[in-house]
């Protein structure tokens, strides 16, 4: 503790010390220091002044991610890949000056900030360099803009066609349930007709058993009996065909009424689908200029602040410099 107590009092020793020898030398520290704050004040006074000019779009949109094209055209700014291109549309008088463009994505979201920075007597062309500038990157993205708004609008035609496709297999699928019903009633009616047959063969087979009168040889009532069992055979074959198809006319009923619903399902979903690729289309978009090119009012070049701060710390350490030199000097003096 006592330790710590002394390291204390020793430093504040030491920085009075340091106090003295620069109110000692006071001129010295406050002429470097001026010195630096003059220089610091020319810089500004003489430096070309740079103005910045900026430009906030919304970058293309066909299905990437949300801020993928605006981090894609941003490294193309940055890299100058339209360079070339937009110093062919661009004045005459700016062709020699190396044109270096600063683009941000803010808030990771699809929009871009490009900026520019020229000289006070040439951020009129600002402007103009900008939306040159937007004009050669709507035309770089135009064919990928116009292949995805294609595409989407294919699925979409598809997707009606196929909508009238299934309502035209749900009308069918009704017609061919109607024809069952038909189908139905015929065979009901001949059902009709068969037992109709089979009772009056019944019927007669009966009244020949009553009236049959055995006799020498083959009788006409055997010859009867023979003649009613041929009818009676294929009656009865016909019967059973009809009541086969009779039962297997609900099952075929049965799965028209599932298809018919699977189809309905699938044409409810379809307007959904449409909805969905309608939205996503009307997002499909090319360069969008939220904000029209602005430029500062005041210089961004040079940053007085920086500049000024700069040479008050630059002022500070050659005037500490210059007082300990000075303090040096007058010992060596003082000794020789």
């Amino acid at each position: 503790m006592q330790k710590d107590m002394l390291n204390v009092k020793e430093m504040e020793l030491d920085v009075s010390k340091v106090i003295l020898k620069i109110f000692k030398y006071r001129k010295t520290f406050m002429s470097m220091l001026l010195l630096c704050f003059f220089a610091g004040l020319a810089i500004i006074q003489f430096s070309q002044k740079i103005y910045s000019s900026s430009i906030t779009i919304q970058a293309p949109s066909y299905g990437l991610a949300s801020n993928e094209v605006a981090v894609n055209i941003k490294d193309l700014v940055i890299n100058g890949f339209f360079n070339e291109e937009l110093m062919k549309k661009i004045d005459l008088s700016l062709q020699n000056d190396k044109i270096q463009f600063i683009a941000k994505v803010p808030l990771n979201i699809n929009m871009l900030i490009i900026s520019i920075n020229l000289g006070e007597e040439k951020k009129v062309w600002a402007s103009g360099i900008l939306l040159k500038l937007t004009d050669l990157i709507d035309k770089h993205y135009e064919e990928k803009v116009t292949s995805s708004l294609n595409t989407i609008s294919i699925e979409i035609a598809q997707k009606e066609a196929a909508l009238l496709l299934g309502k035209q297999k749900i009308n069918n699928l009704d017609e061919k349930k109607k024809a069952i019903d038909e189908r139905e009633i015929r065979l009901k009616d001949e059902l009709r007709l068969i037992n109709e047959n089979i009772n009056q063969i019944l019927a007669l087979r009966e009244k020949i058993f009553k009236d049959y009168e055995p006799k020498e040889g083959m009788s006409e009532g055997v010859e009867a009996m023979i003649v009613l069992a041929n009818f009676l055979q294929p009656n009865l074959a016909y019967l059973n065909t009809v009541n086969y198809q009779l039962r297997e006319l609900p099952l075929s009923r049965a799965d028209f009424d599932i298809n018919i619903k699977e189809i309905e399902y699938n044409l409810n979903q379809i307007p959904l689908e449409i909805a969905k690729l309608n939205i996503v289309k009307s997002d499909i978009s090319n360069i969008r200029i939220i904000s029209k090119p602005e430029t500062s009012i005041n210089p961004v070049l040079p940053n007085k602040k920086k500049i000024l701060l700069k040479s008050i710390i630059i002022g500070l350490f050659l005037g500490f410099t210059g007082v300990f030199l000075q303090e040096f000097w007058h010992k060596r003096r003082k000794n020789v």
